[in-house]
């Protein structure tokens, strides 16, 4: 398979319920699963302060490799500093939140296996119908 059959690839997205969930942290995660779940629930509640973060969380896998987790519902993300207010439904939500949080645990550990994390979702993201919302929300952050 050549470099353009690759790029060409659609990435699906699987969502692991019940165990499958818990399961898919383990994997992705390790030991340190509850941690990391946590910080992009804190990632969601940073960049959707009015939203309610209870209920139930879904995690999905990506035929890439890569993993993301669901807020319960929609959010509305807000970066005021940027003119970011958007209302993304729960699976764009939920990359742009574990984006943030994938790129903060790259910084903090210091680790590539974050950054490939990263990379794979970003690449799902840029797949989506709506990937121009998720975009403006990564891009706003950096100040692009």
């Amino acid at each position: 398979m050549n470099t353009a059959e690759v790029a060409n690839l659609r990435i699906e997205a699987q969502e692991c319920k019940g165990d499958k969930g818990l399961r898919a942290l383990q994997s992705v995660f390790g030991g340190a699963s509850l941690e990391r779940r946590a910080l992009i629930m804190a990632c969601a509640k940073l960049l959707s302060p009015s939203a309610t973060l209870e209920g139930s969380w879904c995690a999905y896998q990506l035929s890439n490799g890569g993993f993301f987790m669901t807020p319960p519902a929609p959010l509305r993300i807000e970066i005021p500093a940027a003119g970011v207010d958007l209302h993304l439904c729960t699976e764009a939500a939920g990359v742009v939140c574990s984006l943030y949080a994938y790129e903060r645990l790259a910084e903090l550990s210091g680790g590539a296996r974050f950054v490939v994390l990263r990379e794979r979702l970003m690449a799902y993201a840029r797949q989506r119908p709506d990937r121009t919302a998720i975009l403006e929300c990564l891009c706003q952050r950096d100040g692009q």
